[in-house]
């Protein structure tokens, strides 16, 4: 089966997987003894706990961050509103995701997390928009075209998945891809088409 959505949600670096992020986490508490008000270093202590699975504790970190900065940084928005659909408060979510795209609009980082969002908390239709808008931007990704044709895929509209995963996948891949597509549109409910 192919990946799930990736969502992206720091622009400094990237925090592959739980052993990094916990590396990571032990470097950034060291850094935080000698300079405990350092909002950056805060603010990755945060994506570094969501990165951990442990979305509570990054939106506490998190929304602390936000509120010293005045609001002013969207990589801390789009990170709240990652652990905010890591628990299922979709309209939190969509609060911050709003919120950060009004301070970088078009963002392309923003509007894949923003649109992911959307689809899971069942507005497949602006999903899909958003997402369409992202991946026309010179700046998106294969993985934000991968997670638009899951979209498609969702939607109902093969034809339209297949002609993005056959962009940027390999042969084998896509083929595998499109096998699931088909298995996993088999399983949606026909509520999901419209």
């Amino acid at each position: 089966p192919p990946p799930p959505p990736l969502y992206f949600f720091q622009p400094h670096h990237a925090i592959p997987d739980s052993v990094a992020s916990r590396g990571l986490g032990d470097v950034y508490k060291r850094q935080l003894k000698d300079a405990p008000k350092d909002v950056y270093l805060r603010a990755e202590q945060g994506k570094i706990q969501l990165a951990l699975g442990e979305p509570l504790k990054a939106i506490e970190t998190l929304s602390l961050v936000d509120t010293e900065t005045k609001g002013g940084r969207w990589d801390i928005k789009v990170a709240m509103a990652v652990a905010y659909d890591r628990i299922g408060m979709y309209e939190q979510a969509e609060r911050r995701y709003r919120q950060a795209l009004d301070l970088s609009p078009e963002n392309p980082v923003i509007m894949n997390n923003f649109s992911l969002s959307l689809a899971q908390a069942g507005n497949l239709p602006e999903a899909l928009e958003i997402l369409e808008r992202a991946t026309s931007l010179p700046e998106a990704t294969p993985r934000m075209r991968q997670n638009l044709a899951l979209l498609y895929a969702m939607k109902g509209n093969l034809t339209l998945a297949e002609m993005y995963v056959r962009r940027d996948m390999p042969p084998n891949i896509a083929d595998q891809n499109m096998a699931y597509y088909r298995k996993l549109r088999a399983n949606l409910i026909p509520s999901a088409t419209r």
